[in-house]
């Protein structure tokens, strides 16, 4: 009788302790590719980024926290995430390395999330193998490693598909709820995920009205959708008492967006498909298993309805997608993230079922085949030069993608650093002036503007203090005067601009005294 118990404990511990070494070789993977990233290849990701230098100017730009720093145009739940660990300290985490450090977190999350999802389906084990196919996902560990807001995104997308997939196969108001939970952070999160609330949404009332009529429709909606709304206005609340604007977060984002329909949507149409054929090869192929078996097409249906309404958001809005900044790749991130996630949940349904033989034969022949071939075309895409960004060894040597050169602006935290400490109070303005002045690691001394054009408010520059803009590559691969005489134009007459120092596309400035000499410019090494 004592057996029996004892056998049953010891199991629990050994997974336990397996959920606790998976955790910790993930943070540990995932650090050692991010501090790989900044330090070999100079490569950061701005989003990730973006969102530290927001936590460091909520904790350490003024003398106390001040959340109304943390930006209103961005969503902000990256933000306040990247607060909690900027917390820690400034001087135990460089903030090259925190990026690194939160993407590592919410992988070692997602890959036990996975394992955990996989054992309620019935996998056991092999659950394993599809948290490792997570993080070793050349896309998903470019995002973890860089910090980017995208691996957030994927998690929290990975939550809401598996509670609605339970849902649509008890249809119990904790899932509900749950669903509406995650899919309430996931909209703080990338805004566009408002075309996955809205399938969701519609799935939800089409099942509660076959099941229970019209007015148990109305009710399951209304539930979902309360969640999310208060979420959102509670936003927008923010942005109005902050900002002065309940809509600032939208104007800054979409009021240049020229919302529209592509003129050939075959063309969307198309990179729908191979979006999904890269992301998530073995996805057609389980989804046609889980829509023809009547066990599985209430699970599958949920997650399957988030794809959709993600790639029906491509197609009908395309140039919202054309306008954001960056390629394709980036253009695309909620899709590519609700592919990675809904499509992992419906890929270890269709698994789950096999395994436990409740497929005819047929059926499981029919699988192999729409694999075998998804799998071809795959690999035909990436030798086309159509698949993934970068190579998964590449990936794993620190090359991540996602990710630009910020040698640059390290180089010019550098020469910062040196008139910080002889006492200048710099101004950067330009795009990504954040990163330097993150990279010096006294924001508290330093003033950012979006813009070279930016308009200097309530800030009186004196002599000695440094200005720093963002300037156009001359001859020679180095930073030509550009902006100077505008800013020359702000100050006093008794005040000029004379370059100290400059970079590929940075110079620094002094401010001088009319009669003042010229400064050396110390020019970048090769």
């Amino acid at each position: 009788m004592t057996d029996a118990p004892t056998a049953t404990s010891r199991r629990r511990w050994l997974r336990s302790a397996a959920g606790a070494l998976i955790f910790v070789l993930v943070i540990l993977l995932c650090l050692r590719v991010g501090w790989a990233a900044v330090t070999r290849y100079y490569l950061v990701n701005w989003d990730g980024l973006a969102a530290v230098a927001h936590a460091y100017d909520v904790l350490y730009k003024e003398s106390g926290a001040h959340l109304a720093l943390l930006g209103f145009v961005e969503p902000p739940l990256p933000g306040l995430i990247a607060t909690m660990l900027a917390g820690l300290g400034r001087a135990l985490l460089h903030p090259a390395f925190v990026p690194a450090a939160i993407g590592a977190l919410l992988l070692a999350l997602g890959a036990l999330a996975v394992r955990r999802i996989g054992g309620e389906m019935g996998l056991g084990e092999w659950s394993l193998l599809f948290a490792v196919v997570l993080v070793l996902d050349p896309i998903v560990l470019s995002y973890a490693a860089g910090g980017a807001p995208a691996v957030l995104l994927i998690l929290l997308l990975l939550g809401g598909a598996y509670s609605l997939s339970r849902w649509g196969e008890h249809q119990r108001f904790r899932d509900l709820l749950a669903v509406s939970l995650y899919l309430a952070g996931a909209l703080m999160t990338r805004y566009e995920v408002m075309f996955v609330v809205a399938a969701v949404a519609a799935y939800t009332a089409y099942r509660s009205a076959r099941e229970n009529g019209a007015q148990g429709a109305e009710g399951t909606v209304i539930a979902f959708l309360l969640p999310i709304v208060y979420v959102a206005a509670a936003w927008i609340g923010v942005c109005w008492v902050i900002e002065g604007d309940p809509w600032f977060f939208w104007r800054n984002t979409f009021s240049e967006v020229p919302f529209g329909p592509l003129r050939y949507p075959l063309t969307a149409i198309g990179e729908v498909l191979r979006m999904l054929l890269i992301c998530s090869p073995l996805l057609l192929p389980a989804a046609y298993h889980a829509l023809r078996d009547p066990g599985l097409r209430a699970r599958a249906a949920g997650p399957l309805l988030m794809i959709c309404g993600s790639g029906a958001a491509v197609i009908i809005l395309g140039p919202l997608h054309a306008s954001l900044p960056g390629d394709a790749w980036t253009q695309l991130t909620t899709l590519v993230a609700v592919s990675i996630a809904a499509g992992l949940v419906v890929v270890m349904m269709a698994a789950a079922h096999l395994a436990q033989r409740r497929a005819t034969h047929r059926q499981r022949a029919v699988v192999v085949v729409l694999a075998v071939a998804a799998l071809l075309a795959n690999l035909w895409l990436v030798r086309a030069g159509y698949g993934r960004p970068d190579d998964p060894a590449a990936v794993l040597s620190g090359k991540i993608s996602f990710a630009d050169d910020a040698s640059d602006e390290m180089l010019a935290a550098r020469y910062l650093c040196a008139d910080l400490d002889a006492g200048a109070e710099p101004v950067i303005a330009g795009w990504p002036g954040f990163a330097v002045a993150l990279f010096t690691r006294q924001v508290d001394r330093i003033t950012v503007l979006p813009t070279v054009l930016s308009r200097l408010e309530d800030r009186q520059l004196r002599p000695g203090d440094i200005v720093v803009l963002k300037e156009r590559t001359g001859p020679g691969g180095l930073a030509r005067p550009g902006y100077k005489h505008k800013w020359d134009d702000r100050l006093p007459p008794s005040l000029r601009l004379e370059p100290r120092w400059c970079t590929q596309q940075w110079i620094g400035y002094e401010v001088v005294e009319g009669d003042g000499q010229r400064a050396r410019i110390r020019p970048r090494r090769p």
